[in-house]
């Protein structure tokens, strides 16, 4: 496969350089790459506290692309299914269009509230198919308050802690096939649990703790203790990632062709999502935001934040495509290719026969900033 991102022109620009800033750089104070348009080019650093971003573009809009899963349950074109079973969930698209769902987002309600372990693009007007997920809300299985306990109504939130993406992508990676097509030929593949399992839950527990300690507030809800969502909607923790989202909600405006993002936390690499459109990436970037910026609360620290340069941005994407690489089928017209790493695990998913929609870069260990 192609380098995704043809980098080795970006690694001769300029260095931006480390520097501590304590607000959002604008655009036009930024040394920017000279590469053609058609080579992605980075953008930034646009800092507030201990989290920097740096934009992905490439000078296009790119290709039509799918809808996305939280703007189809709000406009009720998509119905996601509980199960019963804590590993798997349904799916059924009720429009004319794509839609896209990530994995990492959390969809709220049903007997457990449950994230999506893999990506999976739905086809239009398509049967009630299976998707594999994980529980994150350990406990439950009942009705909570007025939600929905046969559906899941609303996924405004996606996952912040690295520890728990990597868990996703590893689990979703496990049995993978060494074939391209061998993977296309397959049946979808929905398989994850056990020990992965409890990895998750694991990964929950400790971001709870690293905000409740770090907010100086007990963020776990009464309504239920081990869910990830309702600390997610904890009142101080909102507040807090507040101060993040007014720093930095319009960042993509002073790039307009991003297409993607990659996020720093106290210098290292805490994960990257680059899409296949501007649109997909403005679609998502609110729930990116506040993940990032959540990610970037539990990890506060006394010490000053060093923000990345330009270079090293691009040695880390550049980087974490070299990883052996699986294949896998995750919907009839979805298919995921891994690279693991000692370093990083970065996947690639695409529509069959028309090009890739989702590419995400995960630290398999801690990635700390370089010169």
């Amino acid at each position: 496969m192609p380098s995704a991102f043809l980098l080795r022109r970006i690694l001769s620009v300029a260095v931006i350089g480390l520097s501590l800033v304590a607000a959002p750089v604008r655009a036009e104070t930024l040394a920017r790459s000279d590469n053609p348009i058609n080579d992605y080019q980075i953008i930034g650093p646009f800092t507030h506290d201990n989290l920097s971003i740096y934009l992905i573009g490439d000078g296009t809009d790119g290709q039509e692309m799918p809808l996305t899963l939280q703007s189809a349950l709000e406009q009720k074109l998509v119905t996601v299914f509980e199960t019963n079973d804590v590993n798997e969930l349904a799916v059924q698209n009720n429009s004319n269009t794509e839609i896209f769902l990530q994995a990492g987002d959390i969809v709220k309600g049903g007997q457990q509230d449950r994230v999506l372990s893999v990506d999976v693009i739905l086809p239009a007007n398509s049967k009630r198919i299976p998707i594999a997920a994980f529980c994150v809300e350990q406990g439950r299985w009942s009705a909570r308050g007025n939600e929905n306990v046969a559906n899941f109504e609303s996924t405004d939130k996606t996952v912040a802690s690295s520890d728990i993406k990597r868990e996703l992508k590893k689990a979703a990676n496990k049995g993978a096939l060494s074939s391209r097509d061998d993977a296309e030929a397959a049946e979808p593949r929905v398989s994850v649990g056990g020990e992965e399992q409890s990895k998750v839950w694991g990964g929950v527990a400790e971001h709870q703790r690293k905000l409740s300690e770090k907010l100086k507030v007990d963020t776990k809800s009464a309504a239920s203790p081990s869910s990830l969502q309702l600390t997610l909607e904890n009142e101080e923790v909102i507040k807090s990632v507040a101060a993040y989202q007014k720093a930095l909600t319009n960042v993509p405006n002073e790039a307009p062709y991003a297409k993607g993002y990659i996020a720093f936390v106290n210098g290292a690499f805490h994960g990257a999502d680059v899409y296949g459109s501007t649109k997909l990436f403005r679609g998502m970037w609110p729930k990116l935001l506040e993940a990032s910026a959540t990610e970037a609360i539990a990890e506060l620290s006394d010490k000053p934040a060093v923000v990345p340069s330009e270079n090293f941005v691009a040695e880390i994407l550049a980087n974490a495509e070299q990883g052996r690489s699986g294949w896998s089928k995750s919907s009839s017209i979805t298919l995921i290719e891994t690279r693991e790493s000692a370093q990083f695990i970065y996947t690639q998913t695409e529509r069959l026969k028309r090009g890739w929609v989702h590419r995400s870069y995960v630290p398999e260990l801690a990635v700390n900033n370089a010169q």
